[in-house]
């Protein structure tokens, strides 16, 4: 089954979401702080790689994108993330990804 569009974005906007993380953290001063941000972005960057290929990352992506929504610009993007991942066409989309992979599994 070919991807969603919905899916499509929200991984667009969890991409762009955790290389502003990753390329924001490095660009300032070299600090622990600033290395364990940019940590975060990078191991939700990988989240995100899984979700693009089919496997359920959307409970995952939604509390790390949730942590940072402590601040207001994350917002702009990561509540478009989390509804568009979960909308009907998206749920659908991952319940058939999952059944493949478990039909691929010995």
């Amino acid at each position: 089954m070919k991807r969603p569009l919905v899916v499509t974005i929200a991984w667009v906007l969890w991409l762009v979401f955790g290389l502003v993380i990753v390329l924001g953290s490095l660009y300032q001063d070299i600090r622990l702080a600033n290395i364990l941000i940019a940590i975060y972005g990078g191991v939700l960057l990988l989240f995100n790689r899984q979700l693009k290929r089919g496997r359920d990352r959307r409970l995952v992506l939604s509390v790390m994108g949730g942590l940072f929504c402590l601040a207001l610009w994350p917002l702009l993007v990561v509540v478009p993330a989390i509804v568009l991942q979960y909308l009907p066409e998206s749920r659908l989309w991952f319940a058939r990804s999952r059944q493949t992979e478990t039909q691929e599994s010995p």
